[in-house]
């Protein structure tokens, strides 16, 4: 079995009227947690700080500019988890992550804040969706486990 260790951003981007930014991983991807809903955020390939990642990943899945108007602070860094994934090919892959997580806040409303990722989403993207929910209903997703964590370290979810 192949290994990958990477080093990940992941971003709750939240308004002023409780909504966050939830994207939806392609079922079909090759990647790790296909078909769970996962937060903006990507293995961090630069040699620029994870804050510069975490906004340049950010802006690539959204067209969010963390800079306009957000504050952004560091939850936690270096929380890991494991996923094994089986490619199209049948190798069997398992990522190592270290996640880095961030929380993006704004004073402004949802509606206030456009999603337009630079590019349009087409079938093979990783990203299936990406849209805002409010955080009463993140009940009703599936999410990554990276992703309950955090909800749960932020008071969104009761994680059990």
């Amino acid at each position: 079995m192949r290994v990958i260790d990477k080093d990940v951003t992941a971003v709750v981007i939240e308004s002023a009227d409780r909504q966050i930014v939830l994207g939806h991983k392609d079922p079909d991807s090759n990647g790790p947690y296909a078909g769970f809903s996962v937060l903006p955020g990507g293995a961090i390939e630069t040699r620029g700080s994870v804050y510069e990642a975490a906004r340049g990943e950010v802006f690539r899945e959204t067209g969010i500019d963390l800079d306009d108007e957000f504050r952004v602070r560091p939850v936690d860094e270096n929380q890991q988890d494991v996923s094994e994934v089986v490619l199209t090919s049948g190798e069997i892959v398992e990522y190592r992550m270290s996640f880095f997580r961030f929380h993006a806040t704004t004073s402004k409303l949802a509606e206030e804040v456009m999603i337009a990722p630079p590019y349009e989403l087409e079938e093979g993207d990783e990203l299936a969706e990406v849209k805002w929910v409010r955080i009463e209903d993140l009940g009703q997703y599936n999410h990554c486990p990276p992703s309950l964590t955090l909800f749960s370290k932020l008071g969104y979810l009761a994680v059990v």
